[in-house]
Formats: structure tokens, C-alpha cells, sequence
């Protein structure tokens, strides 16, 4: 969670059908608002810039892979 810049709402991440994107919470209690719409993948950070015009975001692919390794030496 980050607070936006004019200090009125709260940003998260959340994951719903099956991608991660931004919401946003104004703190009076009105409805939370998507601010991106990612097709698919998740989000791993997000800031706003120094003067709150721009939503920077970090995002990109989850991989997982297991391994198992036997008889090492």
C-alpha cells in the first residue's frame, strides 16, 4: 500500500482474474477505482513521480520451476 500524493487515498495491488493490477481507495469511503488494466502478469512495485502526475509500475512474468536433484556430489 502507498499513499497518493495529495494524501486522499491509498494504492494497492491486487490479483483478480488471474493479472495483477493497481487500485486505488479514496479514504472518504467511496468505491475503490482500477488505475491500470494489465491483461496478464503481476505487478511488482508502484510509485507515483515527485510531483504525483505519473503512476510508475514494475511488473512483468511470475516463473516458477522446480528441480530435483539426486545423488549430488
Amino acid at each position: 500500500m502507498k499513499w497518493t500524493p495529495d494524501g486522499q487515498a491509498v494504492t494497492y495491488q491486487a490479483f483478480r482474474d488471474n493479472t495483477v493490477n493497481v487500485w486505488l481507495q479514496p479514504l472518504g469511503g467511496s468505491a475503490p477505482r482500477q488505475l491500470t488494466n494489465f491483461p496478464k502478469g503481476y505487478v511488482y512495485f508502484h510509485t507515483f513521480s515527485p510531483d504525483g502526475t505519473k503512476l510508475y509500475v514494475a511488473r512483468g512474468e511470475q516463473i516458477r520451476d522446480a528441480v530435483l536433484i539426486k545423488n549430488f556430489e
